[in-house]
């Protein structure tokens, strides 16, 4: 046991230090060759980012000197420590994201959202809502079938109705800043987001009453609707929070004894996936405890998601179905993009260019990590496998849909005991929901040019490179589980069979 936390621990330190951009090969994204003299003297003018290097390095020794006291003391811990540190690491951060956004007037806080504060207008605020419902308002659904679903657009397109139509058929930065100004346009959106916010943060709560915490509970939940993916989403306008509430809406009631509560859940899996059609591998929770029902389950969860792919392609047309089915197997081999978390992005930045290769490599983990989902015995594991697949899709791989990973974090934090494994889990789970101060803010023009040393720009945030290596640890957290689980099957069978013999 200790052996295996040693060295998922190892790996995990090689994916994150992987989030600085360095290669042993010399080769960067655009495949030009990296001036290592040229960057270390950038580095050398750095003082954050010595002093991260060296708290990194300290924290390392600590933990290999320690690690057998740490395994010992993590191994049966409570539901209630977990919470803690979960609530300490997330609040230390979070403070501190605060206290550099006052210092640097909102600029960081800024560049946590995307925005360029140079810029003479906010032209990626609520980027997602405007562009959604300008091209749903004016019926050209083709326009962004490519980013929104059939139902999607029938979203967009209802609240379309409200905006004048103006500000719906202009395509001008002018009147994209009028759009924002428009009291009825915005109201509707608060309405919305408040709506979802609150949905969010019951579901949470639901979840965690598990563990009769609940002053924990509690401050878990807001967490959750305070938290940098949920922040982005809603800055963004997206309505990947709505399809939060209904995977947890089913993670909740998919087996329950209620047969009404039962079929809402089924519905809900249906309309998530109607959003986003990766969330239908979230039936693999129903093999958690296999009943007569389970196939008959599965057959109308798969009607139901199928219908509603259907219904709302004849509004929008099938022409914009088929943009969309064919938008999600996109991938881009040309540029490094830092916000994408995907493994083809990350073999972008590693010089492999080869549309094949990345098609083949990202396929073969996320059918692994499908795999791992059916071996697992916990909800909570399964749940990280399949959201695994869904941030490692190169189209869903973004800040947006990094808010699906409170759905396997709730449900690891509601357990009543933990492993020392499972801390590893929640590290992971922590680093990419924590809004990171940005410390290089004070010598953010030394840190660009130290990143134009590797071919990489438009760095804003801290949060995007550590949330590429943990959502990729995430994966070989999985399958290392699944290998344990395995042989702890095959043990098991070996001492039925020797017992018997000896019998």
């Amino acid at each position: 046991m200790k052996k295996k936390i040693l060295s998922i621990t190892t790996i995990f330190s090689l994916f994150l230090l992987s989030a600085v951009p360095c290669s042993a090969a010399g080769i960067s994204a655009n495949n030009d060759p990296i001036d290592f003299a040229a960057a270390w003297e950038c580095f050398r003018v750095l003082t954050s980012a010595q002093i991260a290097l060296a708290f990194t390095v300290v924290v390392l020794i600590l933990f290999f000197v320690f690690r057998k006291k740490l395994s010992k003391k993590l191994d049966n811990s409570s539901s209630a420590s977990m919470m803690n540190a979960f609530l300490g690491f997330f609040s230390i951060f979070g403070i501190g994201c605060f206290i550099m956004a006052v210092i640097s007037d909102g600029d960081t806080w800024s560049h946590l959202m995307y925005y360029n504060p140079n810029s003479e207008y906010a032209i990626t605020q609520f980027s997602d809502y405007i562009l959604g419902v300008q091209h749903a308002g004016k019926q050209d659904f083709a326009g962004i079938a490519d980013r929104f679903s059939p139902l999607g657009i029938i979203i967009y397109y209802i609240i379309a109705q409200f905006l004048p139509p103006n500000l719906v058929f202009s395509e001008t930065i002018l009147h994209y800043i009028k759009i924002l100004r428009n009291q009825t346009f915005m109201y509707l959106y608060l309405i919305l987001v408040m709506m979802c916010l609150l949905l969010i943060y019951k579901m949470n709560r639901a979840v965690l009453r598990r563990n009769g915490l609940k002053v924990r509970d509690e401050l878990v939940a807001f967490l959750a609707i305070v938290s940098y993916p949920t922040m982005y989403c809603v800055e963004q306008g997206n309505v990947a929070g709505i399809g939060v509430t209904l995977t947890l809406l089913f993670a909740l009631f998919y087996d329950s004894k209620n047969q009404i509560l039962r079929e809402l859940s089924h519905l809900a899996l249906a309309f998530s996936a109607a959003l986003n059609p990766v969330m239908i591998l979230f039936i693999a929770l129903l093999f958690i405890n296999k009943k007569k029902r389970t196939k008959k389950d599965i057959v109308k969860i798969i009607l139901y998601t199928v219908i509603s792919y259907i219904i709302p392609s004849f509004v929008v047309g099938f022409d914009s179905l088929s943009i969309y089915m064919q938008s999600l197997f996109t991938v881009s081999k040309d540029i490094f993009a830092a916000s994408n978390m995907s493994i083809a992005n990350l073999l972008v930045f590693f010089g492999v260019n080869n549309i094949i290769v990345l098609n083949i490599v990202t396929i073969a983990m996320n059918i692994i990590a499908v795999a791992c989902a059916f071996i697992l015995p916990s909800a909570w594991q399964k749940m990280t496998a399949l959201i695994y697949v869904v941030l490692n899709i190169y189209s869903f791989s973004n800040p947006v849909n990094l808010i699906f990973i409170f759905i396997p974090l709730v449900f690891l934090l509601s357990e009543k005991t933990h492993k020392a494994s499972d801390w590893l889990y929640l590290l992971a789970f922590a680093l990419l929901v924590t809004p990171f101060p940005e410390w290089f803010w004070f010598e953010l023009s030394e840190f660009n040019h130290f990143m134009i040393m590797f071919n990489i720009k438009n760095i804003r945030n801290a949060n995007n490179l550590i949330s590429l290596a943990s959502v990729q640890t995430l994966f070989f957290l999985t399958v290392s589980s699944a290998i344990k689980v395995l042989r702890n099957r095959k043990a098991s069978v070996k001492e039925v069979a020797e017992s018997t013999k000896t019998a």
